[in-house]
């Protein structure tokens, strides 16, 4: 959670400086970046998580670890192979994205041209650091690295301001800096898994019949990624053809601030995966159900009050962020809708995880192809009758239908009988304590309060919404007895409208 946060301040600081030091277009670029990072994760084929998965199991039997090391050499060859093609196509493509893709009215395609080169190179460094951070995940070194993060993206972010104020207020400069970035992050996650790692009797090799073992599951795990980031990225790849690079700019930055509520809940999913993993492997199913309604009830306690305050007053907390009335104005609609979509969908994280340490990853793909093919049609339609607030609605449509339709069909498997507990305690009990706090606040609220009054009192609505969701979470019934409540009432009902009948 400390790394995580700290990555979102470090973006918090940061952003609207270089907004201000580069220009709102050149910061369209960034944006771009962003999303072509995002694209890039078609070729992962999964690789990272599975090295997760693959390492949490064998922690738990010591006969399995002493291929621990061929299997992350395995998969680290692998990996680089990868990164070298797609680094290559991302150069290639640079004179088409610029000339026929990306549109300017201040950038020469040029300038546009090289940064997108630049992007490539720092998509080559930067990539196989998923594999890296997996693979501690899988070990559970947590402190480990986010230790690493911390200091990285503190070197990566803050120094790109200086590069930018000191050296040369260009997207050249800001790129050529995080190549630099990239490549030490991805260098020093590498060293520490390595050194992680159990010691072994032999120089670590790669090994064809490791990739036999573990190809199903980063197969579907492969196919489950690509649907998420169609349905994740589209509308972004859809919006930076049809707006203009300012208005995708805004879109952008709402997406950055929605996008900061995964560094409050994809904390929890990478602890809770090993963990899950582990305990599967282990047979204890117990364990495995208090640990899933507490990693539930923490994504929930932590992110709804969050976004919801987000929503309630996304137009002040612009302006106070970019120090722009006009930035505000244009981007507050798509933040609100854009930041409730997010909220949805990192609900779905702990599930989705749970889901992945059994191995069933047919029933993510299953899903998520059956939103796509509802999503994109919807998405284009929006997005051309109301731009980039049409996008944002289609983004949460899509995650009020995951929650409802996601969870069902995962319960109906995977720990029977735990689905009324989970949408009752530990989502609408946390739900509803964070919209009272946060409507209260709202009504309240002065109308011409000053920016440091207006951030107390956000802190203290925040604090109070907090309070109140976790609250609501420890205050009402286990889950057994909430579970088996509810079902006694559904067979009362049940019974007594067949004798009316």
């Amino acid at each position: 959670m400390v790394g995580s946060g700290w990555t979102a301040v470090t973006y918090v600081v940061c952003v609207p400086l270089y907004i201000k030091l580069m220009g709102i277009e050149s910061y369209g670029l960034v944006g771009f970046f962003v999303t072509l990072v995002a694209v890039s994760s078609l070729l992962e084929l999964g690789l990272g998580a599975t090295l997760n998965r693959e390492l949490a199991r064998r922690s738990v039997d010591p006969a399995a670890t002493g291929d621990a090391r061929d299997l992350v050499r395995t998969l680290e060859i692998v990996y680089w192979a990868l990164t070298a093609t797609m680094g290559a196509v991302t150069v290639l493509l640079a004179p088409a994205i610029s000339h026929h893709w990306l549109r300017s009215s201040t950038l020469p395609p040029s300038t546009i041209q090289s940064a997108v080169v630049l992007m490539g190179l720092v998509l080559t460094f930067q990539w196989p650091l998923s594999l890296y951070s997996g693979g501690l995940r899988g070990l559970e070194r947590q402190v480990a690295l986010n230790t690493i993060l911390v200091v990285m993206m503190t070197v990566r972010t803050g120094g790109a301001v200086l590069v930018l104020w000191l050296v040369s207020p260009t997207v050249h400069a800001f790129f050529l800096w995080q190549v630099l970035a990239a490549a030490a992050h991805t260098a020093l996650a590498g060293l520490v898994l390595w050194r992680a790692l159990p010691a072994g009797r032999r120089r670590s090799r790669f090994r064809r019949d490791l990739l036999r073992g573990i190809w199903r599951f980063a197969a579907g795990l492969s196919g489950t990624s690509v649907l998420i980031l169609a349905l994740t990225q589209s509308d972004k790849l859809i919006l930076s053809s049809l707006l203009s690079l300012r208005f995708f700019a805004y879109y952008s930055l709402a997406a950055l601030a929605a996008g900061s509520l995964a560094y409050i809940f994809l904390p929890v999913f990478q602890a809770a995966f090993p963990r899950f993993s582990a305990l599967v492997a282990a047979g204890d199913d117990a364990a495995l159900t208090r640990t899933y309604h507490r990693m539930a009830q923490v994504v929930a306690v932590l992110i709804l009050p969050t976004a919801i305050l987000v929503a309630a007053f996304a137009r002040r907390i612009l302006e106070i962020w970019t120090g722009s009335p006009a930035t505000a104005g244009h981007t507050e609609a798509v933040l609100r809708l854009l930041i409730l979509g997010t909220a949805l969908n990192g609900l779905v994280n702990v599930p989705y995880a749970l889901a992945l340490a059994f191995g069933w990853t047919r029933w993510a793909f299953l899903l998520n192809l059956a939103a796509l093919a509802i999503f994109l049609p919807a998405l284009v339609l929006l997005a051309l009758r109301f731009g980039g607030e049409g996008a944002a609605a289609a983004w949460l449509g899509l995650n009020a239908a995951y929650l409802v339709v996601g969870i069902h069909t995962l319960h109906r498997r995977l720990l029977h009988g735990e689905k009324v507990r989970w949408y009752l305690r530990d989502v609408a009990a946390p739900a509803g304590a964070a919209i009272i706090v946060v409507a209260g606040a709202r009504a309240l609220y002065p109308s011409g309060l000053g920016t440091a009054p207006t951030v107390v009192f956000l802190g203290l609505t925040l604090g109070l919404a907090l309070l109140a969701a976790a609250v609501s979470v420890l205050g009402l019934p286990q889950g057994s007895d909430l579970s088996s409540g509810f079902l006694r009432l559904r067979r009362t009902g049940r019974d007594s409208l067949r004798a009316w009948r």
